[in-house]
């Protein structure tokens, strides 16, 4: 052991005392704990120390030397990867393992990784042994406390900062708020969960964990939604409103726009009821914010023209006079993800926009004609640069294939 805490720590192989130290474990033990406190007292060797525990077994006393260590700075966060399995942390209390939990997601972004993705880790073991009918000493049930500290540590580390190789964390992440909301709202930690969970979401940093334009947040966002609407709304649709930023990042999220051809986007999972009254609720920039996300037209069916949407169709007739809820009108017309040649794309909203030269507002009447003049055009001319092309469409397949392109996030910049 001298001999190693001699060597330069550019030479230094942890690899090998590992395997030394495993060797000269003693069946009683006091060997085996006489070379923990060294290999833990020791700046040189303390890196191994995890992964000496794990070679031999994990005690209380070593999770608490472990903490200790990374607190101090001896103990780097990645080298913690080696309690991350579930059949090395069987063996202690889940006392011991909340404790472990509240360090990792307390310290940095390589510590927050490991701890939701031994949380995880956990929760699959649980669901795997319940199938094959065993029992399960450490429950996710056991660690809602740690659920939550998680969900309220989430926007303070960005997930790229994260040394450890793990799974993909933020997949992880998304998978053990996902269980914990659809226990449902007459569960009191489901509930307490989707609170904590919009409060970082509405009013934390953002900027990694809660990624407002990755596709498990949507899937997330969709469960919060649909679940818990009297909680989550009140916060998340507040700072739509209050932060333009956020609300931009959310359009996305929330909208049909996130997605290529997507008739269910995550806005749904609210009733149309709810949807409007926070429109009324919040004039200044809520109607807009709503014709941005929503799909223009009803879900495809068998009818080449489509009609609008109907929660789409009730914005307008509350809204549709306001330039700023028109222009997010036009900008959904906009051809993104379309598998069809562009000149159909254009004809089949023309059903719906001759529903509105109908409608009983003069300025909505005047600007959707003005709007189906102009998509009356569009497709005549793709109609024309299709045939020109032979029937090879706008794209190198014959067909258009624009996807939607969501902004960066400002907020996940250093």
């Amino acid at each position: 052991m001298e001999a190693l805490e001699a060597t330069p720590e550019a030479e230094r192989s942890h690899a090998l005392f590992v395997g030394f130290a495993a060797g000269a474990a003693s069946p009683d033990g006091d060997r085996t704990e006489a070379i923990k406190r060294r290999t833990v007292g020791s700046p040189a060797l303390a890196p191994a120390f995890p992964e000496v525990c794990k070679r031999t077994v994990v005690t209380p006393e070593d999770v608490g030397q472990g903490i200790e260590g990374l607190a101090q700075g001896t103990i780097p966060s990645f080298a913690l990867i080696s309690w991350m399995r579930p059949e090395t942390l069987d063996p202690l209390p889940a006392a011991a393992v909340a404790e472990l939990l509240d360090a990792l997601f307390d310290h940095d972004a390589t510590s927050f990784a490991i701890g939701v993705t031994t949380l995880w880790m956990l929760m699959r073991d649980e669901d795997r042994k319940s199938k094959e009918v065993q029992e399960s000493r450490l429950r996710i049930g056991d660690f809602r406390p740690q659920v939550l500290a998680m969900a309220r540590n989430s926007g303070r580390w960005r997930a790229r900062d994260s040394q450890a190789s793990t799974p993909p964390a933020d997949w992880c992440f998304a998978q053990i708020i996902l269980q914990t909301l659809r226990a449902g709202r007459g569960d009191d930690h489901a509930r307490e969960t989707a609170l904590v969970f919009s409060k970082a979401l509405a009013h934390g940093r953002r900027n990694g964990w809660l990624d407002p334009l990755g596709q498990t947040m949507r899937d997330v966002l969709r469960e919060l939604l649909s679940g818990f609407p009297g909680i989550a709304w009140q916060l998340i649709g507040a700072e739509i409103v209050a932060n333009e930023r956020f609300g931009h990042l959310m359009k996305f999220s929330l909208g049909e726009r996130g997605e290529p051809l997507c008739d269910d986007p995550p806005i749904l999972a609210l009733s149309e009821e709810v949807l409007l009254a926070w429109c009324h609720a919040r004039p200044e920039r809520a109607p807009a914010f709503l014709a941005g996300c929503l799909p223009v037209l009803a879900a495809p069916d068998e009818s080449a023209n489509p009609p609008l949407h109907p929660v789409m169709s009730r914005v307008i007739d509350e809204f549709g006079d306001r330039s700023d809820v028109q222009e997010a009108f036009e900008r959904g017309l906009s051809p993104k993800g379309v598998h069809s040649s562009l000149s159909d794309h254009y004809a089949s909203q023309e059903g719906a926009l001759a529903t509105l030269r109908k409608h009983r507002t003069p300025e909505v009447r005047r600007w959707a004609t003005r709007v189906r003049r102009t998509l009356r055009r569009d497709a005549a001319a793709e109609k024309t640069r299709e045939e020109e092309m032979g029937g090879r469409g706008s794209g190198s397949d014959g067909f258009a294939t624009v996807a939607p392109t969501p902004p960066s996030n400002p907020a996940s910049s250093p």
